[in-house]
């Protein structure tokens, strides 16, 4: 089975493996060897970004909405901003851009460190197509959330199962 695997460290007068150091950084052949896993981090960052900005702007707006509500009914107490956000009473959009950026949250460490290990330990260009595959999951959350389960496992189940798939592959050939 053929695969891209970490070339090991050269010191840069060309001579045998060393340690690679913090301060020489990967080579150009590690850096090429890694640069698919690299650009699909970066893109689930972009998009880890895109679901948090989310949740932050329908805060806002929902407190604009609120501010306009309250001036119509002409009601006395306001609805604070800190209320739609923090507040235990999510429903509809609230909820929904809650949920699409704590549940990526929750999942981006054990994503993140077993397509790393993965793609250092067992083959680089597998794991950015994984992590590739798991980011286009990741995204149909916002639209099957409302629809719930089993609907929601299109987007979760799918995710879940590749990081099982990293583990497993890591343990099968660290063991």
């Amino acid at each position: 089975e053929a695969r891209r695997t970490l070339p090991k460290c050269q010191n840069r007068e060309g001579g045998s493996p060393t340690k690679m150091a913090a301060s020489k950084g990967f080579s150009d052949e590690q850096i090429a060897t890694l640069r698919p896993l690299i650009l699909a981090t970066l893109l689930y960052i972009l998009v880890y970004y895109v679901f948090m900005c989310f949740q932050s702007f329908t805060a806002l707006y929902l407190a604009s909405q609120a501010k306009k509500q309250r001036k119509k009914d002409d009601a006395t107490k306001p609805t604070s901003l800190r209320e739609i956000k923090y507040g235990g009473n999510k429903k509809g959009i609230a909820l929904l851009s809650e949920r699409t950026f704590l549940n990526m949250l929750e999942q981006t460490p054990a994503i993140l460190v077993s397509s790393w290990l993965a793609g250092l330990c067992v083959d680089a260009d597998e794991a950015a197509t994984l992590l590739y595959v798991y980011i286009g999951f990741r995204t149909l959350y916002p639209f099957v959330f409302k629809k719930g389960p089993p609907m929601l496992f299109l987007s979760t189940g799918p995710g879940y199962a590749i990081i099982g798939y990293n583990v497993v592959r890591v343990l099968g050939t660290v063991l």
